[in-house]
Parts: C-alpha cells; structure tokens; sequence
C-alpha cells in the first residue's frame, strides 16, 4: 500500500483563490527529513527565505519573463523579472535537481549552471477540467455569433494587442458579429490594460471585445467550450497551459511561434511566424468554420493533449522525485 505524504504548500503572497490551500511562508519550520520544492517564476520573498535556509531544495522552473517586456509600463515587475533571471544560478548549490516545464526553459537552467536538469511539461487536471461549465454562459456563447478567445494574465509579455489587431480584422473582413473573449486578471488601473482599452476604441471594436478579469473555473470552462478559436500572440512561454486547455476541450488555435508555444503545441494547431493581421484574421476565420480543416485540428488537439495528462506525468515525476530522496536518505 502507498504511504500518504504531506504536502503543505507555503507562500509569500497568495489570493483568494488558494487561501485554502496556502500557508503563509513565515509558518513553516523545516524538518529533518523535508524535501523542498520551489516553484521560481520571478524573484519574491520566498527566494530569498530559502537561499537564507540553505537547504537542499528541487527547483521547479517555470521560466521568468524578460524584464524588456516590463519596461515603462510595470516598474516593479520589470525590477523582479531582471532579478529573477539575474539570480537565478544563485540556487544551483544547493539544488540536487532542477525540473523545467519545457525544454525552450532549461535551457536557462543549463545556462545557469544547474548540475542536473531535467523537463517535465506542466500538470494539467483533465478529469475537473472537463467536468467543469457554467452552463448559462455555454448557452450564451452557443447561441450568439462566433467568438474568438484568448486567456492568461492581461500582462505585455502576451502580447493582447496583436490578438486584438487580428480580431479587428476577422470582424470586418470575415464575421462581423464576432466577439472576442480576454480570459484573465489585470490591472484595471495599470498602463498596459488603458493602452488596449484605448486601442479597443481606435479600431472602432466597442462591446464586441470582453476583458472578462479572473474568472472561475466553471465560466473559463464555459468560455473554452463556447468560443469558435483560441488565439494567442505571446511572445514569451514558458510553456502555455491555456493551448493545451483549448486542445483537450476540441478548440482548433492559432499561435505566434514563439518561445515554448510551438513546442508545447506540436503539430495540432496553426503556428503563425508574423503577426499580419490579415494573415491571422482569414486563419481565425478558417478556423471557425465547420469543415475537414477544422476537425482535423480538433482531432490532433485532443490526441497531442493526451501527452499532458495527470497520470502520465505523476509518473514521471515520482521517478525523478525518488532518484533525488533515494540519493539523499538512501
């Protein structure tokens, strides 16, 4: 019989959405037979709570923006992403492992100096994602015009704009009763969110561009399962969970191929070079209509999500895991 683990997750910072889940990272008090796991996305507290510690610790890398994408428009961010690059082979002493969520990022880590790295794509519970909708909302989205969707953070990085350019031009040229769906928390009051504002009102888009803010898991499910295309002109991934979200939940994408993106999405979706608002905008709209294209790519997504199930990479995982506590407690 598998014996059960304790698993407390401790942090810095963390909302509403995890209160149940998180600890405040000033509770917790190591142990001798601990094994550490830091999640390292930008430099905060907690970085240097444990480089203080000094204990062993498996780096899970889960890349940090460039700070160029932060410039003139989030000083703080930017500060924190040039720390977090700058400091990362800081943790190399003293971690045993370091496990990217890509190979596009580990190499970072094997530029840092990490001894050991590995790549293991994120987890991605597919059992509570496909049993998760807010019915109305499906209903809604299914019985208005042909939506398009993008989701994740509203930050520089993702590149929201270029995704509104290609909408504009989907809705003039080819649907124009589309609407487009922004999936994600943003700051209402920050630059970056009144600089798409303002180009929402340019391009004339007025209510037909929705920046729905952090959502839950049910009305995410709905927007997934009710848009036509899933669009994204990221210019930087570390891995990009919301493509691998689409794929499992039959929405054919249509991504700028950049960073982990092509990667993490292989051959089941459209991978664009350049961001030609024409070229992407007939895409969307081929796309969004019913045919062999369509359901092919709808096929391929399904299958290439597959490779990102919870079983597979658990399994993974405990390996890697048991290599590193065998080595030390063996």
């Amino acid at each position: 019989m598998a014996a059960e683990i304790a698993a407390p997750i401790y942090a810095h910072r963390f909302d509403v959405h995890h209160a149940g889940i998180c600890e405040g990272l000033d509770s917790y008090r190591p142990g001798p037979n601990d094994v550490l796991l830091f999640h390292y996305t930008t430099w905060t507290p907690a970085a240097d709570f444990l480089l203080r510690l000094g204990q062993p610790l498996v780096l899970m890398y889960h890349n940090v923006t460039p700070p160029e994408f932060f410039a003139g428009v989030d000083p703080r961010a930017e500060a924190e992403t040039r720390r977090g690059r700058a400091e990362l082979g800081r943790f190399a002493a003293i971690c045993p492992l370091a496990v990217a969520k890509s190979a596009y990022s580990r190499a970072d880590l094997d530029r840092a100096g990490f001894a050991r790295t590995d790549a293991l794509p994120v987890r991605i519970d597919f059992n509570r994602l496909d049993r998760t909708c807010d019915e109305a909302i499906l209903r809604e989205l299914r019985a208005g015009p042909p939506s398009v969707l993008t989701v994740g953070r509203v930050v520089p990085n993702k590149r929201v704009e270029d995704t509104i350019k290609a909408f504009a031009y989907y809705r003039a040229r080819v649907e124009p009763r589309a609407r487009l769906f922004v999936v994600g928390s943003h700051d209402e009051r920050g630059p970056y969110h009144a600089q798409l504002r303002w180009l929402v009102r340019q391009l004339g888009l007025g209510e037909a561009v929705t920046f729905t803010g952090q959502v839950s898991d049910e009305r995410r499910g709905a927007y997934f399962r009710g848009c036509r295309v899933y669009v994204t002109m990221s210019e930087h991934e570390g891995f990009c969970v919301p493509v691998v979200e689409a794929m499992q939940l039959g929405m054919p994408t249509v991504a700028f191929a950049s960073t982990a993106v092509p990667e993490t999405m292989g051959d089941a979706g459209v991978l664009v070079l350049q961001k030609r608002p024409a070229v992407v905008g007939e895409t969307i709209g081929l796309l969004a209509a019913d045919g062999p294209l369509r359901q092919r790519l709808v096929a391929k997504g399904r299958q290439r999500a597959a490779a990102f199930g919870t079983t597979v990479l658990e399994e993974r995982f405990a390996r890697m895991l048991g290599d590193v506590v065998g080595a030390r407690y063996g």
